[in-house]
């Protein structure tokens, strides 16, 4: 039999538990540049989901069906079925198609109820986001009567309106590029315009921009009457 003594020598020498250690090790953590890109695309998803709802709420308030307005559109069923389910992101050529059938501005689609005050400041501007294109335009200015409307448009390097030429319906559309560089394309002719040019083209006119060059560009877009 063991004596006191020795029991309490054998508590002492006997190994610690290794599971102890274990379950305090610490836990590895994602770094804060995979946060931020979840972030991204849950803001995507996101602005996805709300365009595509819009449409088809806009579309079912008219009475037309899918197939109906996908061909007026010149998109197939099957695209704006993803559209509307928010799985893709319309090209703008597709989303302005979409809107003239619908007899709606862009902005529709998008729920924005801006101010009509006639002094906007940069925080107060609408925005209108095209993540997959590279293009990101602010609307300037709030017209109530809906006569002139500026945009200020930004260029990711690369970046354009999808390659499909598309009509605002505007009468009168201007461009100013303030920064790097912009081709045009109207029907025929191909406009390439750096900083400090200008264009002006009628709104009906069929045409596409891009950003040809590895820098980004920016431009205001003068339209009216108004169309966003």
């Amino acid at each position: 039999m063991e004596s006191r003594d020795d029991q309490e020598d054998s508590r002492r020498l006997r190994p610690k538990d290794d599971s102890t250690r274990s379950a305090a090790a610490p836990r590895q953590r994602r770094s804060p540049k995979s946060r931020a890109g979840a972030g991204g695309d849950e803001q995507l998803r996101d602005l996805r989901s709300l365009v595509g709802r819009r449409i088809r709420e806009l579309r079912q308030e008219r009475g037309i069906g899918l197939r109906s307005l996908a061909t007026s559109s010149g998109v197939t069923s099957g695209f704006l079925s993803q559209i509307e389910s928010g799985g893709v992101m319309p090209s703008i050529a597709s989303l302005v198609s979409i809107c003239a059938v619908l007899h709606v501005h862009v902005g529709d689609v998008f729920d924005a109820e801006g101010s009509k005050a006639r002094l906007i400041r940069p925080a107060d501007r609408i925005v209108y986001a095209y993540p997959e294109s590279g293009v990101k335009d602010e609307v300037l200015t709030a017209d109530p009567t809906y006569r002139i409307e500026v945009v200020h448009s930004y260029f990711a390097p690369k970046g354009s309106t999808g390659g499909q030429p598309y009509s605002h319906g505007s009468q009168v559309e201007a461009a100013i590029v303030l920064k790097g560089q912009l081709v045009i394309n109207l029907g025929a002719e191909q406009f390439t315009l750096r900083a400090g040019d200008a264009l002006t083209f009628p709104g009906t006119l069929l045409h596409d921009v891009h950003n040809p060059s590895d820098r980004p560009a920016e431009a205001i877009w003068v339209y009216s009457p108004a169309t966003y």
